[in-house]
């Protein structure tokens, strides 16, 4: 419950104390009140609990949460000026968001424009919060353990909005992840030495994807919300949009790594080394450290044959054995020399891959049509730094493909296997099923692929 001033002319900046007041002895055990001092001016917070906040002992994180939903209002252009005088009531029913209630206005008030909008942003900041997610930040661990949703009644595409092809087929290229959803609702929260822009500018691709993704679910047009979505993929001053104009097309991979790092989504891969052999003698050096990517890359060349998926994986990342056993650093050149690098920890329940087809000199970009084989189940074993037996074993989920010979001219389009078992060819708002000897085909053709693992009971 927020009740305002009408005199109030608030910022994000101005949103500084967040105090709890004394509990009177008649007052409700679960209720608890805050007063929150906002550009000079003093409010009151009533937050009933019912489970969707820390309990008292918490103080301190519960003041925080409202600081931070506070901040997301004030993000609404005059919201509080706006809700003057009135009380907004966020309803939480067992422990989930329920309803927006705004008091004091007459039947008019309520059906307008003006007041539905307000409803709606109030809407969509208290459900982030009610109740709040919680996601780890370890990447790995984000895209672990969860619940599938439920078989879809009526699969939905996303409007083209013109050279647009390649944002949709990334959102439906990502919903393979029962996490997705979670995602959305997640409050983000400052990274290290994060600055406020870019947190603020992560926060927007959330709020407009979450609002795009709820477009395509309930049937209602997609184009208002999916032109929103795209500004801010823009706005996040990322470098594969900077030189860019909104109405070209580009490359759904960027779209797809913008969206994990959003959400703290990444890999680890461990720092790789290399054996150089300089005046008859070894030296072992590293050559790149650490990194956290939202997928793992892996750089296709030109082939007139079909390329095995897991041992290209395996070419790439994986460390070559050394063929003489007596060999030791400072001795001699050994027949193979070079280690690679692998992905630090044990293998998540969904692995994000990016097969890179496109070739770029200067603002043109080349593509490579190099077929890649899948030979289902993928053993991935070797790739992790802690994987037990069979347990880095995956098969595909979705991937999605380009057609035609460059990006200017070319078309995404976006293959997945849905909650009820049937592969769908998503292509822009037609969402089609398709049989498993046309899914097989396409696979060679797959750009960036999700891969699920596969429970070891089956591979028993």
């Amino acid at each position: 419950m927020i009740n305002s001033d009408p005199n109030a002319n608030i910022s994000i900046n101005q949103l500084a104390q967040v105090t709890p007041l004394e509990r009177k002895k008649e007052q409700d055990p679960n209720v608890s009140i805050f007063r929150v001092s906002i550009g000079g001016k003093s409010y009151k917070v009533k937050v009933k609990n019912n489970g969707a906040f820390p309990p008292d002992s918490q103080a301190e994180k519960t003041q925080e949460t409202i600081k931070r939903l506070l901040e997301e209002l004030s993000e609404t252009d005059g919201y509080f000026e706006q809700i003057s005088g009135k009380t907004v009531t966020a309803k939480i029913k067992n422990k989930k968001f329920d309803d927006i209630d705004i008091h004091g206005l007459s039947k008019e008030e309520l059906q307008s424009e003006k007041w539905q909008k307000i409803k709606k942003s109030t809407h969509d900041v208290f459900n982030s919060y009610f109740p709040k997610p919680t996601i780890k930040e370890n990447g790995l661990n984000t895209l672990s353990k969860s619940t599938p949703p439920p078989p879809p009644s009526e699969a939905r595409g996303i409007r083209n909005l013109g050279t647009s092809c390649y944002i949709n087929s990334s959102i439906q290229l990502l919903r393979s992840l029962p996490t997705f959803n979670k995602m959305l609702n997640t409050s983000l929260t400052k990274r290290g030495s994060e600055t406020d822009e870019h947190l603020n500018a992560r926060k927007k691709i959330q709020t407009t994807l979450h609002n795009l993704v709820g477009a395509i679910d309930s049937g209602k047009k997609t184009k208002k919300a999916a032109t929103e979505f795209r500004q801010a993929l823009f706005d996040s001053k990322d470098g594969s949009f900077t030189r860019q104009k909104i109405g070209d097309q580009l490359d759904s991979s960027d779209v797809t790594r913008i969206i994990l790092d959003t959400f703290d989504t990444q890999i680890t891969t461990k720092e790789t080394r290399s054996f150089i052999g300089k005046d008859g003698k070894v030296e072992e050096r590293p050559v790149g450290v650490p990194q956290n990517l939202q997928f793992v890359p892996l750089n296709l060349t030109a082939s007139d044959h079909p390329v095995d998926f897991g041992s290209l994986l395996k070419d790439q990342y994986l460390e070559n054995e050394i063929q003489d056993p007596d060999w030791k650093v400072g001795t001699h050149v050994p027949k193979k020399y070079t280690q690679k690098t692998q992905i630090i920890g044990s293998p998540p329940e969904h692995l994000p891959v990016d097969l890179r087809r496109f070739h770029y000199q200067g603002n043109k970009s080349s593509k490579v049509k190099t077929k890649i084989d899948f030979k289902e189940p993928i053993d991935l074993n070797d790739l992790f730094t802690a994987s037990e037996k069979n347990d880095g074993v995956y098969s595909v989920t979705s991937f999605n493909i380009h057609h035609g010979n460059s990006l200017t001219g070319g078309h995404f389009t976006t293959y997945r296997l849905d909650s009820d078992n049937t592969w769908r060819h998503y292509d822009d708002k037609k969402a089609t099923p398709v049989k498993p000897d046309e899914v097989k085909r396409k696979m060679g053709d797959a750009c960036t692929v999700i891969l699920k693992k596969i429970n070891k009971r089956e591979n028993a």
